[in-house]
């Protein structure tokens, strides 16, 4: 099966939407789902939430190439996490993930704690979950080792690196294997501190920054901003530390061009499907725009051209105002030839646009005459 594979934290994950579960299962409403629900795989293939709440970006790749290494994966999205978190392989032990693996986070610490229990106040699931996640890592030893790690060695220049590398390792994994990927991020931190970006500390950065696809990327605004801060910005509706339903359901309207650009189909053979004569209807329609837009312009300049043509034979004074008429003239003449060489532009592209939609048309006007003569010569096949 050709399966989609959502990689990201409890953005992804779908904390606090409506059908959440109390964490035991992924959302169906998230954005990853929204993207999948576009997709040419739904019905073909299945959704795979490779994304949990509270883990970083090296735990993301990891569990989103875990998940393609054991599934036949033909798309890829990913929500970006927070700098400050941390993966680890801790010793053996049969309470973690795969009895070894910790994902930590400054909320893992004694101060941090206290900051999760006061931001997720009034969601008793959230808090559950929490004091679940304490015990856990206190039995297995993570809590004193996550205690030290923010103590003796977290910083933000490391976090950028581990981040960086962890995005770009799984970045040029998926282009080896052919995979189609869609990259966006929950908060710009990633890259952003406050106005600077982080490329901009060091060489080092600058270099590995260069590694990143950034055509592969969506941002929701200036500063490669997230998913988090564009909710916040546009005042939707949080839960305790989530935005809901609608947050996500308008954030895949935003995403869907650069989403559609992404994952265009290959053209083949079998390629054709009736959504593609969709997609060539809205550029025709664009395109006549684009050309009515344009003739409209010409025309209107020519009128402005021989209203002041007029001006300049009728009133003297009016020399007063244009010192150079025929530049005046000439200005407004270069005007026009520009816009009739873009007009043209733009009648060309209809045409092809057109030729497409016919092409594909005809293609599936065959395919029906084909289907009807074997569903004649064998009335078992008929369709239903």
């Amino acid at each position: 099966m050709n399966n989609f594979v959502a990689g990201g934290c409890s953005f992804t994950f779908g904390h606090e939407l409506s059908d959440d579960q109390e964490g035991k299962s992924p959302s169906k409403l998230t954005w990853a789902h929204g993207l999948f629900n576009l997709s040419l795989l739904k019905g073909k293939g299945k959704y795979i939430c490779a994304a949990r709440p509270g883990i970083g970006n090296p735990a993301i790749a990891r569990k989103v190439f875990d998940a393609i290494t054991t599934n036949h994966t033909k798309v890829v999205v990913v929500m970006w996490s927070f700098l400050s978190r941390y993966d680890w392989a801790m010793p053996r032990h049969a309470k973690l993930e795969q009895t070894r693996w910790a994902s930590i986070s400054p909320w893992d610490t004694n101060s941090g704690n206290e900051e999760a229990f006061r931001k997720t106040a009034g969601s008793e699931t959230q808090q559950e979950q929490w004091r679940a996640r304490r015990k856990t890592f206190e039995e297995t030893g993570v809590k004193p080792f996550a205690e030290s790690i923010y103590k003796h060695a977290a910083n933000e220049y490391h976090e950028i690196y581990l981040s960086w590398k962890s995005i770009i390792w799984l970045q040029n994994l998926l282009e080896k294997k052919g995979i189609k990927y869609f990259f966006t991020l929950a908060d710009n931190s990633l890259f952003y501190q406050g106005m600077k970006h982080h490329k901009d500390i060091d060489k080092f950065l600058e270099n590995l920054y260069k590694e990143i696809n950034m055509e592969h990327w969506y941002f929701f605004g200036e500063r490669c901003m997230g998913f988090n801060q564009w909710a916040k910005l546009n005042d939707y509706e949080y839960g305790t530390t989530h935005p809901l339903d609608k947050a996500h359901e308008d954030a895949v309207k935003l995403m869907q061009d650069k989403w559609n650009e992404i994952n265009k189909p290959k053209r083949g053979r079998n390629a054709i499907k009736f959504t593609q004569l969709t997609d060539l209807e809205k550029e025709k329609a664009y395109w006549r725009t684009q050309s009515k837009k344009y003739a409209e312009k010409i025309k209107q300049l020519e009128g402005e051209l021989d209203r002041k043509i007029v001006e300049l034979d009728d009133n003297k004074l009016a020399l007063k105002i244009y010192k150079n008429p025929q530049e005046q003239a000439k200005k407004y003449t270069s005007k026009i030839e520009e816009l009739q060489k873009q007009l043209a532009t733009q009648d060309v592209k209809l045409r092809d646009t057109t030729e497409k939609s016919n092409s594909y048309l005809n293609k599936i006007k065959n395919l029906e005459s084909d289907i009807d003569r074997i569903e004649q010569l064998n009335p078992k096949l008929r369709r239903k």
